[in-house]
């Protein structure tokens, strides 16, 4: 169903993520990321943690930490436009620990 919507306007970027999660719920992180990495323009914070648990699972370290540090970034930044100056979420060990599940 999901890949009818992308056929039916490629390039959404909800369709995107959306299929790129399922992807992900399925055990499919090589497959996934390039709908996740597509669906992240526009999409909340969230989906960095879940590329960072796509590129962890198929190896790619570095982008992984890269995605939770812009994870990190976008939910401080939220935290302080919602009136929160000092928010400061993670530090760095409890990142590199951060996961949730799918």
């Amino acid at each position: 169903m999901l890949q009818k919507a992308l056929d039916a306007d490629p390039g959404d970027p909800q369709a995107e993520l959306e299929l790129g999660l399922a992807l992900l719920r399925a055990g499919k992180p090589a497959d996934a990321l390039p709908h996740l990495r597509a669906g992240a323009a526009n999409a909340a914070p969230d989906v960095h943690l879940r590329l960072a648990e796509a590129y962890a699972a198929t190896g790619q370290l570095e982008n992984s930490r890269r995605e939770r540090a812009l994870y990190a970034q976008a939910r401080q930044d939220a935290l302080r436009r919602a009136g929160y100056p000092q928010a400061n979420m993670f530090d760095q060990p409890e990142l590199e620990r951060l996961t949730l599940p799918v």
